[in-house]
């Protein structure tokens, strides 16, 4: 049973991941290089993350943003897709992240990852961070 005190929260809960979920969808509807510059935003206004760049529009070799976190340098590749993301959008990261020099690396999107995609990853410093994940992160970057 609910205690009436709860009932607001609930409800304050359940209309911020309405706006989360929509947020997300905006972005899939919105231009590759708008996402690529929300996601930009996250990053800086996440704990730790610092230098955070966006890469030229044209000629990117598959890094979107560069940053730093905890001394390590990192690349960021955002996709906006409906549909799910398998191990070879995974295997090509992980050849741009090293022609980036970096060392860990973020693929960010607003789908799902194919479970052979999450296995690929985890064979690399690969954070994936899926449609879900992402509403987590703006949530995270403005409450900070």
């Amino acid at each position: 049973m609910l205690y009436k005190g709860e009932i607001p929260r609930i409800k304050a809960r359940e209309e911020q991941r309405k706006t989360l979920d929509l947020t997300v969808e905006q972005l899939r509807r919105g231009s590759p290089r708008e996402f690529e510059d929300y996601v930009a935003d996250v990053f800086r206004n996440l704990e730790g993350f610092q230098d955070v760049e966006l890469t030229p529009q044209s000629n990117d070799r598959g890094v979107d943003i560069l940053a730093h976190h905890k001394g390590a340098k990192v690349a960021i590749q955002c996709k906006r897709h409906k549909g799910t993301i398998g191990a070879p959008e995974i295997q090509a990261f992980v050849g741009a992240m090293h022609d980036a020099g970096a060392d860990k690396g973020f693929l960010v999107i607003t789908s799902v990852f194919t479970l052979s995609a999450e296995r690929m990853a985890s064979d690399h410093p690969i954070e994936l961070i899926d449609g879900t994940r992402l509403k987590e992160l703006i949530l995270e970057a403005k409450t900070k």
